[in-house]
């Protein structure tokens, strides 16, 4: 119960960042070695010029539970709406979305509580012309969001649609250290975020289902 508690702490300061674009209401912040080591660099805007708009919902673009790795169950699989979406994301013209949740518990020997893994997917359509400026505020957003208990690193990018960005993350909530990823990518009018979770939370499962999900875009 414990590490259920924390992970959705974790979550939820994920999902401040990353839900239906970004937010305004994100850990602020703060001078620290932590922010000193993140890089400050903004994602370059990708042309849409050539681009095309998707044809599908966003629900046909969600992982299925056959498509994540064995143990996860499906927690909750959500459509957007409006009132999900920041007043940020509303400016930039949010349309629609969809969020996917998907856990693990593994068992601890000598322990009752189990370890927990969860696996979010959060998918928003933006009109075309606006979707540079999203993942350019996204990506910065994430980037700011890093504070005494909350770090975040850039990593190299995973080449994923139109435009990727990889993040990993760790937690220092309650004296539990919580690992995470996070690969953002954009692909036509979709803008996707992918985060991984827990204390075995894995940076190429989270890339390969990244990948799944870019070929679902259509």
């Amino acid at each position: 119960m414990k590490k259920r508690i924390i992970l959705t702490i974790a979550l939820l300061l994920v999902y401040t960042v990353f839900i239906a674009g970004c937010t305004s209401n994100t850990p602020s912040s703060t001078p620290s070695a932590v922010a000193s080591r993140t890089t400050s660099s903004t994602p370059s805007p990708i042309p849409t010029t050539q681009s095309q708009l998707s044809t599908i919902d966003p629900s046909q673009m969600a992982l299925t539970l056959s498509e994540v790795p064995a143990g996860f169950i499906l927690k909750e699989g959500t459509p957007l709406t409006f009132s999900d979406a920041s007043q940020t994301s509303l400016a930039n013209g949010w349309e629609k979305g969809y969020n996917a949740e998907f856990d693990r518990s593994i068992p601890v020997a000598g322990s009752i509580i189990p370890d927990i893994e969860v696996i979010q997917q959060y998918i928003s359509v933006y009109p075309i012309n606006n979707v540079n400026q999203v993942i350019t505020q996204g990506g910065t957003k994430v980037l700011q969001s890093a504070n005494a208990t909350f770090k975040v690193e850039q990593l190299s990018d995973p080449k994923i649609g139109d435009f990727s960005q990889a993040y990993k993350l760790n937690y220092n909530l309650k004296n539990e250290q919580i690992s995470g990823f996070i690969i953002y990518f954009a692909k036509k009018d979709v803008v996707e975020s992918f985060i991984m979770q827990g204390t075995s939370a894995d940076y190429s499962t989270l890339d390969n289902l990244a990948n799944i999900a870019e070929a679902k875009v259509k």
